[in-house]
């Protein structure tokens, strides 16, 4: 990648969605995570899931 994208989706929410969304968000980059299941990291326990998704969400993520 040759330079920094303004906009990017993200489909799916496991780990490897959710890190690449963190770390575009942490780029400056406008994130929308795309994810048909309920939650995100369905096979975690409930408070990394929520924990994720407070930071995403703090950080104007957008899901879908």
């Amino acid at each position: 990648m040759d330079r920094i994208p303004k906009s990017l989706a993200v489909i799916g929410g496991g780990v490897i969605g959710c890190e690449y969304a963190s770390i575009f968000k942490a780029l400056g980059v406008d994130v929308t995570l795309v994810d048909g299941r309920d939650r995100l990291l369905p096979f975690l326990d409930n408070e990394i899931p929520i924990a994720c998704v407070i930071a995403l969400r703090t950080s104007a993520c957008i899901f879908c």
